[in-house]
């Protein structure tokens, strides 16, 4: 690419979220989060997920954003967590970055309230990735939920569309929320870029508990 997606000239913040109210803790948190004076607020609005991060993106294009940062609308922020990002971007030289949520899901893999990614397994095979729980600073990963997530708008010209893309399981017809993930995954693949994970920015799902790192340890026996 050419280099411009190093220098986050001007920032789009959105949320993906259809309904017109908000847990105000969440609101509030939003109000307090520092950011530079080249950046905006978005909302996502869409008939799913897919469609509300394309939403996201096509705001993006036309307020000539650089950048775009996806932040979950039930989710508690660090209030310097952008100019962090930005850093890693700048600084550091991140394509992707992205930080750690707990989840609020389980599944056979993933327990209650985990903060995980996946990296490539020794296998090489698209798609054969290894579930990991990330520790330690800035780690290079191959997926990663859309929970916090920056990337170059540029980046959307060397992927097709629908950028976003909803999965239904065909017997049940219910939603197989992975397309967050794939779209992170082709981040890589059709836009050539290297995808990380800030480790140290501690995020809360809010549910409406504030969900961090020490619920993790708390349902380890569940099956």
């Amino acid at each position: 690419m050419d280099g411009l997606h190093r220098e986050v000239r001007k920032l789009c913040i959105g949320w993906p979220w259809e309904p017109p109210s908000m847990w105000s803790i969440v609101l509030e948190n939003y109000l307090s989060l520092q950011r530079p004076e080249n950046s905006f607020w978005v909302r996502g609005t869409g008939w799913c997920p897919a469609r509300r991060h394309i939403d996201i993106c096509e705001k993006a294009i036309i307020g000539g954003a650089s950048h775009i940062l996806i932040i979950g609308a039930d989710q508690i922020h660090p209030v310097d967590m952008i100019p962090r990002l930005i850093d890693r971007v700048e600084q550091d030289g991140c394509d992707v970055i992205s930080s750690l949520v707990p989840t609020n899901g389980h599944t056979d893999k993933v327990k209650y309230f985990q903060k995980c990614a996946w990296v490539q397994n020794e296998s090489g095979k698209l798609g054969d990735w290894d579930l990991i729980f990330p520790t330690g600073d800035l780690m290079r990963i191959t997926g990663i939920g859309s929970g916090v997530l920056m990337f170059p708008v540029s980046a959307l010209e060397r992927m097709k569309k629908p950028w976003f893309i909803e999965h239904f399981d065909k017997e049940t017809y219910k939603p197989i929320y992975v397309m967050d993930t794939e779209f992170v995954h082709r981040l890589a693949v059709e836009a050539g870029l290297e995808l990380w994970v800030d480790t140290t920015i501690m995020v809360k799902h809010y549910i409406p508990l504030a969900v961090d790192e020490t619920f993790q340890k708390r349902f380890e026996d569940w099956n």
